[in-house]
C-alpha cells in the first residue's frame, strides 16, 4: 500500500469534531484509535505505522489547540487533547505538554512562556505520579467544559454536527426530552445520551394516556422547566420526526399524519410559529447557540377523559383520577411520574410526588 501524504489542514477539523464528541461524552481516546481513524478518514499513512502516529500528533498537538487558542486567546477553552490517552496508564503522554503548556500560559497572560512551560511539563512527565495528578485535573476541565459547540463554530465558522458523520451538508439535529422519553428512549436514534441544559418548555402531567396514566405534555397553562435534550443519529428533518413518532405510537403503524400531527420542529433559517415560542421559550436563541440545524419533540395535545384541547385536567382532577384507579394501573401511573427527570419540576410534581411516594395517600380502588 502506498504512503500518502495528507495535508494536514484537511485533518484538524474532524479531527477536533471527533475530540470534541470525545470530551462531551466524557470518554477519552487513545493514541493507537486516533492514529487508525487518521488513517482511515485523512489519508494518513496504513494503521498502526508509526508515521501515522507522528501525523497524528502533529495534527492534535501541533494544530488545534494553537487555532482554539487564536480565537480564544485568554485560556478559557482547556486543552482538548487531554481526551487523547495512552492505553496502557489511562492519561495522556508527553506529546500533551505543549497543549497544557499553552492553556496554561495564555490563562496567566504569559504566552511567551509557552516554550520553557512545555519544558517544565516535560520534566514533571518524568515522574509518573505527579505527571499522572496534573493530567487528571485537566481532563477534568476538559469533561467538565460545556461549551465545545461554541468553540466549534467560533474556530471553522460552522456548526458541530455529529461525530461519526463529519461531511459536508450533515444536519445537526436535536430531540428534546421531558418525560419517559427520557428514561426509555427505546428505539430512538441517539448521539450520546441526554443533557439537561435543554430550553424552557411549559409541560405538565395533563394528558391521559390509554392505559390510564397521567403524563407530561406541552400546555400553555403550565409553568416553564428546563428541559433536556440530546442528538438524534439522523440525516434530514423528515427522518428525525418520523422516528422520533415511531417511538412514541410503537404499537402503531406510523403515517404521514401522526408525524405532523404528533412531533413539532424547528428548523435554522425558518420563521418559528407563535404556539411554539408560546411553549418552548427562546427556542431560535437556544438552538442556534448550539449551532443546531433542526429541534424536534413531541407535540402530542392535553387530554383528559377523551377531551382534547387547552381545557386541561385540575390538579384534583388528576389526583381524583389516580385514586380511581386499581393496583395494576396505579403502578403505572406512579412508575410514570417517580421516573420523571427531577428537573421537570412543575406544579403538579410535587402534590403527586408526595401522593405517590405515599401510597396511603391514595388508597387503589378494588375494581
Amino acid at each position: 500500500m502506498d504512503q500518502r501524504e495528507p495535508d494536514i489542514d484537511l485533518a484538524v477539523k474532524p479531527l477536533m469534531r471527533w475530540l470534541i464528541w470525545a470530551a462531551i461524552r466524557k470518554t477519552p481516546i487513545t493514541y493507537a484509535d486516533a492514529a487508525n481513524w487518521l488513517s482511515s478518514h485523512c489519508g494518513f499513512s496504513p494503521p498502526g505505522n508509526l508515521e501515522a502516529q507522528r501525523k497524528f500528533g502533529e495534527t492534535a498537538v501541533a494544530e488545534i489547540m494553537p487555532r482554539i487558542l487564536r480565537v480564544f486567546p485568554g485560556g478559557c477553552v482547556p486543552p482538548l487533547s487531554a481526551v487523547l490517552v495512552r492505553k496502557d496508564e489511562g492519561y495522556p503522554g508527553i506529546y500533551f505538554a505543549g497543549d497544557l503548556a499553552g492553556w496554561q500560559c495564555a490563562a496567566a497572560g504569559e504566552i511567551k512562556n509557552v516554550k520553557t512551560r512545555t519544558e517544565e511539563l516535560k520534566k514533571i512527565a518524568e515522574d509518573e505520579n505527579l505527571w499522572k495528578i496534573v493530567c487528571v485535573r485537566a481532563m477534568a476541565e476538559v469533561y467538565n467544559f460545556t461549551d465545545w459547540p461554541r468553540v466549534f463554530r467560533e474556530v471553522f465558522d460552522e456548526p458541530l454536527g455529529c461525530p461519526e458523520a463529519p461531511e459536508p451538508g450533515q444536519m445537526t439535529i436535536a430531540c428534546l426530552g421531558w418525560g419517559s422519553l427520557v428514561w426509555e428512549p427505546l428505539t430512538l436514534p441517539m448521539w450520546g445520551g441526554w443533557r439537561e441544559s435543554g430550553p424552557f418548555v411549559k409541560v405538565e402531567f395533563v394528558r391521559q394516556s390509554n392505559d390510564n396514566r397521567v403524563t407530561l405534555v406541552l400546555c400553555n397553562s403550565a409553568r416553564p422547566v428546563r428541559s433536556l435534550w440530546t442528538l438524534m443519529n439522523c440525516r434530514s428533518l423528515k427522518t428525525a420526526r418520523e422516528e422520533l413518532c415511531k417511538r412514541e405510537f410503537r404499537k402503531l403503524v406510523v403515517n404521514a399524519e401522526m408525524v405532523e400531527r404528533g412531533t413539532g420542529c424547528w428548523q435554522r433559517g425558518q420563521e418559528t410559529g407563535p404556539r411554539t415560542n408560546a411553549l418552548i421559550l427562546d427556542l431560535d436563541e437556544w438552538a442556534n447557540a448550539r449551532g443546531l440545524d433542526a429541534v424536534v419533540w413531541t407535540a402530542l395535545p392535553p387530554k383528559f377523559k377523551g377531551v382534547k384541547g387547552d381545557e386541561v385536567a385540575t390538579i384534583d382532577q388528576v389526583l381524583d383520577h389516580l385514586a380511581s384507579l386499581d393496583k395494576s394501573e396505579l403502578e403505572k401511573a406512579k412508575e410514570y411520574v417517580l421516573n420523571a427527570p427531577a428537573q421537570i419540576d412543575t406544579e403538579y410534581r410535587g402534590k403527586l410526588d408526595a401522593l405517590l411516594k405515599t401510597k396511603s395517600e391514595i388508597e387503589p380502588s378494588q375494581s
